[in-house]
């Protein structure tokens, strides 16, 4: 797994459960790791504490939470915050799906050129 990926640092703030389903959708799209638990993970908690924003993230705590999931951020600091758009590119980018075959091959060309030109 790619965890130096830009995706792995960085949070998407989600404000109700419709935000939590997008993520979840995403996360599904391009195959991200998520919690074992997928309707845990994505489940929208309210904390009724500005001060408390709750986030789409990635965690490590054990076997079954390893991957993508909704909560609290106690640093936001520590991590990027971004749009659901822009986690969509970064997932994008880190699982590209391709829709067609001539997809395929413009990436194949890209990445050629990348390491022709190094």
């Amino acid at each position: 797994m790619k965890q130096e990926h830009q995706i792995f640092k960085a949070i998407v703030e989600v404000s109700h459960q419709l935000d939590c389903d997008i993520a979840r959708n995403i996360c599904e799209k391009y195959e991200l790791p998520m919690w074992e638990n997928v309707e845990e993970a994505f489940r929208y908690v309210d904390y009724d504490d500005e001060d408390k924003p709750t986030y789409l993230q990635y965690g490590e705590d054990d076997e079954d939470a390893t991957g993508f999931y909704v909560d609290c951020v106690h640093d936001e600091d520590e991590f990027h915050i971004i749009s659901i758009t822009q986690f969509e590119e970064h997932a994008d980018d880190y699982n590209p799906q391709f829709k067609s075959v001539d997809d395929i091959l413009t990436k194949l060309k890209e990445l050629n050129n990348i390491l022709n030109n190094k």
